[in-house]
This record gives structure tokens, C-alpha cells and sequence, in this order.
């Protein structure tokens, strides 16, 4: 298992205690969280990657815990519109077929709401994301929370440099 993935298999048993049959897709959803998050990390900085794949899958405890039914495309959240471990609303024109693609939504949903939300403290930064716009937004402050809370406790160190 590849060291971001462990750290993230960590993090995602802390906040959501697998079932016994869930600790093989526990690995599956940390080892895609962390390549979608490498493909285009949300935040520039030397541990980007990480801290891109941390958030996303403190985003994922919260919307769908990680729930076996939702992961397979078997519920929907928000009355039929949300899509995936992140609950992704799609938009005209997009797919969300599988875990990776609605990972990738996801990961750009974050980057928007960043991006709209740059003026906020940090923790503000995912309204757009949480609640379709900027502004003081709990939802946003629990997620971003969880992971720094778990950045501080347990900081990725990658062994390669």
C-alpha cells in the first residue's frame, strides 16, 4: 500500500469506523482519493497532494461516510441530485459514472470554492462547496476542521523525498 494511502486509510478509520467488510474498500477509496488528489492538487505548496487528498476525504466522512450503497451508485443524496462519496451535484454536460469521476468533480468543486471564497478565513473557504455560496457556514468549518485536527495530530511525512 503506497504511504499516502495508509495515511489516509488512518484518517478515513478514525472519523468513520469501518465495518469488518469495509476495510478492503476503505483502501480502494484512499488509493483513488490520493491519485485524483495528485493529478491536480487543490493547494500549491510541497505537501499539496496530501493536503488535497485529507480534505477530500474529510469532505467524503461527512456527505456519504464512506456508505457502501452510496459509493456503488445505489442512493443519491439531496432528493436524487448529489452523486458519489463527496456528493457531487452535477452540472448540464457532466458524468459522474464512477468513483474516480466523481472524485475529480469533487476535487474541482473544492478549487471553486476556494477560489470564490479566497477573501474568508481558511476554514470559511468551502461555502460554495457546502452550501452554494460564500459566508459564514458551519458545514465548511466541520469539514475543513477534521482535517486540519487530523494534520495537526498526524502530519503526512512522506519517506521519499
Amino acid at each position: 500500500m503506497h504511504e499516502l494511502t495508509a495515511w489516509l486509510v488512518s484518517a478515513m478509520m478514525t472519523w468513520v469506523p469501518p465495518g469488518a467488510a469495509d476495510s478492503g474498500r476503505y483502501e480502494s477509496i484512499a488509493e483513488d482519493i490520493a491519485n485524483v488528489a495528485a493529478e491536480a492538487p487543490v493547494f500549491p505548496s510541497a505537501d499539496g497532494t496530501a493536503r488535497t487528498a485529507l480534505l477530500m476525504a474529510a469532505i467524503a466522512s461527512y456527505e456519504s461516510t464512506y456508505r457502501a450503497d452510496i459509493d456503488a451508485f445505489k442512493v443519491k443524496g439531496d432528493h436524487g441530485r448529489s452523486l458519489g462519496l463527496m456528493q457531487v451535484w452535477l452540472r448540464p454536460g457532466e458524468a459522474c459514472a464512477d468513483r474516480l469521476e466523481c472524485l475529480r468533480i469533487g476535487r474541482e468543486r473544492m478549487r471553486e470554492s476556494f477560489t470564490a471564497c479566497h477573501a474568508l478565513p481558511f476554514n470559511e473557504r468551502l461555502g460554495v462547496y457546502t452550501m452554494g455560496k460564500c459566508g459564514a457556514n458551519a458545514a465548511s468549518r466541520w469539514r475543513i476542521g477534521r482535517a486540519m485536527a487530523f494534520w495537526k495530530k498526524s502530519p503526512f511525512v512522506s519517506a521519499v523525498n
